[in-house]
């Protein structure tokens, strides 16, 4: 039980990392513009 809900936290923490950066990327975009 404890290693799946691991592996989920993990996975949640890697999508919203990824967000992170998604939304860090359009707005040195909209900077640069």
């Amino acid at each position: 039980m404890l290693g799946q809900t691991g592996q989920l936290i993990s996975v949640l923490k890697a999508l919203y990392f990824k967000d992170v950066c998604l939304i860090w990327q359009l707005l040195v975009l909209r900077m640069q513009l």
